[in-house]
């Protein structure tokens, strides 16, 4: 039985023996809440710290298996009955690898940079004095079982530039490794109450740095194509298409970069999380449905094929020989549905991102799998005028943000007759001495996707001067923008709680 959440009914036997000990439901109940974290002393917030550090780690390992599933393609995964050619193609490795023991391993690791395509040229330079008989081709030659438990078996890549396999399971280690670590010091951070307001909203990142925020504006062509809108809606809907790819490119290989490569070279680990989930998530959604498209239309186009090298040292020392194999269906269908899967998580992360980003004090926690602003805790409620079963007086009904908001309600006397009701409501004293500082606080006109309107610039400068004070087309928001608004700048602390 657990506090706080529904109890394990004891039925048979088990339930006989509680009742003749003398020991009632109710009193195993409040037993077992004497028990709960809180109760034997653990400090505030560690039980959520526990929990969103699990939870990070659960992610991780989704992470290193789907990482392991792309860089450890091996001969499993190709339709071994199509060969690319019948005829088994061989060749000698270069004399430095000749008398190796693996001349295979030896070429391989040195002119095959793991996911680069491997240059045959270079791996084999010459062709064998001799070769397999026109009985034996790719679709009858045997090899060991044992192959497919060593680096024989992995997959390489000849007629492309790379390897798709290992090249993307590289990237998606990379940004899904960004992402976790994002999360965790987002939700760490959020925990903390002083330190809530250090996580910028896009209002707060505008402030913090505007002429990064004009450049990737600029780099974005947005002020050009919102002068297009307003003159003429016909040639904006033209060049639409051309504009979301080209932002597309220049989000994954500029502003993505540059947003990151602040995030861990200037001190904005924290004020930058949030933001960095939104665009690590916004950027593996992207990665996903271009692997998607790559693989449709390659294979509907032309089949992927991968190559499998073997010794044949019965022809001439240093002879390898290699035949090439195209993917099976349900491989195809497997990774897409994977890619699938990637996608649509990444989206959900990166749409519940954008609560904090419109306003700071409405976030939540990413690692948990409910989605609650953190400003709800801690919970506190009463019955008729009195604490609620299970909690004395004083004591929140739910003080762990990690956890269950609703704990509880379900297990008063009158739950069976009771709902529970939601609305917006005025900002407790603390939180307005949290909050109110930020430019974030006040009243906006709302723009796409709810998100508080920017400061109308026109220009690299206009952009520029709208959040140094110099004033802004509409919106007044430069009037009450902190002027040293960095809550990681040098010599600022943290509000107080």
């Amino acid at each position: 039985c657990c506090c706080g959440s529904s109890c394990l009914g004891l039925v048979g036997n088990a339930e006989v023996v509680f009742l003749r000990a003398g020991i009632t439901w109710q009193s195993l109940h409040k037993a077992s809440c004497l028990m709960w974290a809180r109760r034997i002393g653990v400090p505030p917030l560690w039980p959520s710290s526990i929990k969103v550090a699990i939870l990070c780690f659960v992610i991780l390992t989704f992470i290193v298996s789907f990482f392991q599933y792309l860089s450890d393609a091996d001969v499993d995964y190709l339709d071994l009955r199509s060969p690319l050619a019948s005829k088994i193609q061989c060749g000698r490795v270069p004399a430095e690898c000749e008398d190796s023991l693996d001349p295979r391993a030896c070429a391989l690791a040195s002119y095959n940079l793991g996911f680069v395509a491997v240059d045959m040229m270079k791996v084999l330079p010459e062709s064998c004095p001799a070769a397999y008989g026109p009985a034996e081709t790719c679709a009858t030659v045997s090899l060991p079982l044992s192959m497919q438990q060593t680096d024989l078996a992995q997959l390489y890549t000849l007629d492309r530039m790379f390897n798709p396999f290992r090249g993307l399971a590289y990237i998606y280690l990379l940004f899904m490794a960004l992402l976790t670590l994002s999360i965790l010091l987002h939700d760490l951070t959020l925990l903390q109450e002083g330190y809530r307001p250090r996580i910028l909203s896009f209002r707060g990142v505008q402030a913090d740095l505007p002429n990064v925020w004009a450049l990737a504006c600029s780099m974005q062509f947005l002020w050009t194509m919102g002068k297009l809108k307003e003159q003429g809606r016909t040639f904006w809907m033209m060049a639409w298409p051309l504009w979301a790819a080209w932002r597309v490119v220049i989000f994954m290989f500029c502003i993505y970069p540059l947003y990151c490569g602040l995030w861990l070279f200037t001190g904005r680990c924290i004020s930058f999380s949030r933001l960095l989930v939104f665009m690590s998530a916004l950027l593996c959604v992207s990665s996903s449905l271009i692997l998607v498209l790559a693989i449709s239309v390659v294979e509907s186009v032309e089949r992927d094929n991968y190559a499998i090298f073997w010794n044949a040292p019965q022809f001439s020392a240093g002879c390898v020989c290699y035949c090439q194999y195209p993917l099976r269906s349900n491989t195809v269908s497997r990774v897409i549905m994977l890619a699938l899967t990637v996608a649509s998580g990444s989206f959900a992360l990166a749409f519940r991102a954008l609560k904090g980003l419109r306003r700071p004090n409405w976030a939540n926690l990413f690692s948990i799998l409910y989605s609650v602003p953190i400003e709800v805790f801690p919970i506190v409620w009463e019955r008729h005028g009195e604490p609620v079963q299970f909690r004395k007086k004083g004591e929140p009904v739910q003080g762990e943000p990690a956890f269950d908001p609703f704990c509880l309600m379900d297990e008063q006397p009158e739950s069976g007759r009771t709902s529970l009701a939601l609305s917006p409501s005025d900002q407790r004293p603390l939180q307005k001495e949290r909050w109110h500082p930020l430019a974030d606080s006040r009243e906006a006109e709302i723009g796409c996707c709810g998100i508080p309107g920017f400061p109308r610039a026109r220009s690299f400068q206009d952009s520029f001067d709208c959040v140094s004070h110099a004033g802004c087309e509409e919106d007044g928001m430069s009037e009450d923008v902190p002027k040293e608004f960095s809550p990681d700048s040098p010599g600022r602390k943290p509000p107080k709680a």
